[in-house]
């Protein structure tokens, strides 16, 4: 059975201003959905309503879904490589996470392979619990079906002032597999004002943005693999792109957008899950630390041989 470690984002309640990329948006707190992860049959996940909030909406934010203690560990485990990486002998770890001077040696984790394999690091992103729920969450009623993980796991340590763009993931992952989920998991207590999620809410199924979809989601990311996939690093020049480029009444977009921006504070053992057409941008980390943060991509089984990357099914 699926744990729940319930809490409230301290996001909850109150509209705030935040700093996502270069620009500053007034977003409001994320729905939370840890509730029907309890609200079945028995006490067990309600997938279906699961199912219908996350096509609505974009997203599932659950609260305490992973046992923090081993998050926690994972986290230590990236400290300590970055402890290593930049041979520094201190063990405090407000030292280690300091972001780094321009002279110092960059913190870089997109490619470090060994530590995404470490098991620490491997029991959080690929946990039986994150199993068992994309199992229920992707399987139509009546019909298990298994679920597979892409290998490769997107580390991030993202240093101040910096951020990632407005952008929807199936431009960097395709349409090799049509059910892919993402699951975003912060690895520390990471606020709004260090580099969470600001997500778009329905932009993943909202009928006006039908022409981004067929148009921008399904592009592909340019050679450099990151920025050239971005619709822009401000998300208040979203209103102007979807007039220009995707034929949206300029009247109307205005309106359309007003109150769709969602944003959290986030704690180690949550999750946020994304629908691969669901347009985000990450909060600016405005601190003198280190985020850290990691995506994993998941998707039906069946699919396996429409995908290249190396998987782990279950």
């Amino acid at each position: 059975m699926l744990k729940l470690d319930g809490g409230k984002s301290p996001f909850e309640n109150s509209n705030r201003n935040v700093l996502a990329g270069t620009g500053t948006v007034l977003a409001k707190p994320m729905e939370i959905s840890s509730h029907l992860l309890k609200s079945g049959i028995n006490g067990l996940p309600d997938f279906e309503a699961l199912r219908v909030r996350l096509q609505r909406d974009g997203y599932l934010f659950l609260k305490g879904f992973l046992p923090r203690e081993e998050v926690v560990c994972c986290r230590d485990t990236c400290v300590n490589y970055i402890r290593t990486l930049r041979g520094m002998e201190s063990r405090l770890e407000s030292d280690v996470m300091r972001v780094p001077k321009a002279s110092d040696i960059p913190v870089r984790l997109l490619d470090k392979i060994e530590l995404q394999r470490s098991p620490a690091v491997r029991n959080v992103l690929e946990h039986d619990q994150c199993f068992e729920f994309m199992k229920g969450l992707m399987s139509e009623e009546g019909h298990p079906s298994t679920v597979s993980t892409v290998d490769y796991k997107w580390l991030r340590a993202v240093p101040t002032g910096q951020f990632t763009g407005l952008h929807a993931d199936r431009v960097y992952m395709g349409s090799s597999a049509p059910s892919m989920l993402t699951c975003w998991i912060p690895l520390g207590d990471i606020p709004s004002y260090q580099g969470t999620l600001l997500v778009l809410r329905g932009s993943n199924s909202e009928p006006e943005l039908q022409s981004l979809r067929s148009k921008y989601c399904c592009s592909q990311v340019g050679p450099d693999g990151v920025k050239s996939g971005w619709l822009s690093e401000n998300p208040n020049d979203l209103a102007r792109i979807l007039v220009d480029e995707y034929e949206f009444d300029e009247s109307k977009v205005g309106h359309f957008l007003q109150g769709r921006w969602l944003c959290c504070d986030t704690e180690m053992g949550d999750v946020i899950v994304l629908s691969m057409d669901t347009l985000h941008i990450s909060t600016t980390n405005t601190t003198d630390q280190l985020r850290l943060s990691a995506d994993t991509r998941w998707f039906l089984s069946d699919e396996q041989s429409m995908f290249k990357p190396s998987v782990k099914v279950r």
